[in-house]
């Protein structure tokens, strides 16, 4: 019973867990949102977010309202999001790539469905 008590408790844990976060398909933290998976992609020379639908398509492109705010130590930088190719990068880097823990919040607005929908990601090296 004891086992049966513990198993239970092991995998309500991890369910919780992967609840907010989900599989990468960039290699980097994705969040799922009512509309997208967003996902942020930190390399050591940039920080990316990439935005795809419920299919796997890209929904990254000039038409999405995409804005970003980095927080470090209770301050809050607004980023500027450049669309390339398929994805954005975030400017300025260097800010964030010398940090050890700060949190990131996007808001991005899809013209279709016409929302607005928001994903934080907290970041720790």
């Amino acid at each position: 019973m004891k086992f049966f008590i513990f198993l239970l408790l092991i995998s309500s844990t991890i369910y919780a867990d992967d609840v907010d976060v989900i599989k990468s398909m960039y290699g980097g933290v994705a969040k799922k949102t009512d509309t997208a998976t967003i996902e942020f992609v930190q390399t050591k020379d940039q920080g990316n977010l990439y935005i795809t639908g419920p299919k796997k398509n890209n929904m990254a492109n000039q038409n999405l309202s995409v804005s970003a705010i980095a927080n470090i130590n209770g301050k809050e930088y607004p980023l500027i999001l450049n669309y390339e190719n398929d994805h954005y990068s975030l400017t300025p880097y260097a800010k964030l790539k010398d940090e050890k823990n700060f949190v990131l919040s996007f808001t991005i607005s899809f013209p279709f469905p016409g929302k607005t929908e928001k994903a934080v990601f907290k970041i720790a090296k």
